[in-house]
C-alpha cells in the first residue's frame, strides 16, 4: 500500500499501468476506503472497475486509459487529497 497525491494520481496511475504484469491489478482506494477504482491489464486492453458514487466495469484501451481515468478520478474522488495505491494478484 503506498499513498499518491490526488493531484498526481492521474500520472502516476496511467505509468503503474503501463507497467502492470498480466494477472495483476492496480487498485486506487478513498482514504476511508469506500470508493475505489481497480485497474487490470490484458494485453492493450485495460478492465477498470469502479465501485463508489458509481458502479461499473469498463474495458479501454491502453490509449484512451488517461481521458477516462480523469473522468473516473473527478466523479470518484472530488474532496480526496490522498489516494491508497496498491498492486495485487487478481483473483
Amino acid at each position: 500500500m503506498t499513498w499518491i497525491s490526488a493531484r498526481s494520481a492521474l500520472k502516476t496511475v496511467v505509468s503503474m499501468v503501463s507497467k502492470l504484469e498480466d494477472g495483476k491489478s492496480l487498485t486506487i482506494e478513498s482514504f476511508k476506503r469506500d470508493r475505489w477504482v481497480k485497474l487490470s491489464k490484458k494485453g492493450q486492453r485495460v478492465i477498470i472497475e469502479e465501485r463508489g458514487f458509481n458502479d461499473n466495469k469498463i474495458e479501454v484501451m491502453v490509449d484512451d486509459l488517461s481521458h477516462v481515468l480523469k473522468e473516473i478520478f473527478e466523479r470518484e474522488f472530488p474532496r480526496s487529497h490522498q489516494l491508497r495505491m496498491s498492486v495485487s494478484k487478481e483473483s
